[in-house]
């Protein structure tokens, strides 16, 4: 992360941290520093996540809430939790959930209400990579 840092400074560029947040022990601050893009699904801990949107708020940084290639049933997960963290934090929370584009319409557009339904869904869906 110190590298990237350099490099930003040297070339006067901006940076947003994304998979570097997932083992940094402590958040480098520094100026080409802009953003914060998160994968609550990779980051996994609440906690981790909270600290994250706290740095954010303190740095005056841009939060994305991103995805890996999460189904749609996660993806709706993800557009929830962002809208309940912005409301929480103030932050204006940008969303970068495009994966859904890799699965079928059906998978899409499914609602699913019981846990069999859920069952069933999942025997049927569909990878299109």
């Amino acid at each position: 992360m110190a590298d990237n840092i350099r490099v930003a400074q040297r070339y006067e560029s901006r940076l947003g941290l994304d998979e570097s947040l997932l083992t940094a022990v402590t958040l480098p601050i520094d100026s080409s520093i802009k953003a914060l893009v998160l994968k609550p699904t990779l980051i996994g801990d609440p906690d981790r996540i909270n600290d994250l949107l706290i740095h954010a708020q303190q740095y005056n940084l841009q939060v994305t809430i991103s995805a890996c290639f999460e189904s749609p049933i996660a993806l709706n997960q993800l557009r929830a939790l962002a809208q309940h963290w912005q409301q929480q934090t103030q932050l204006n929370i940008a969303l970068g959930l495009d994966t859904q584009q890799a699965f079928t319409e059906d998978i899409q557009h499914r609602i699913i209400s019981t846990r069999a339904q859920l069952e069933a869904y999942l025997k049927k869906a569909k990878r299109l990579w």
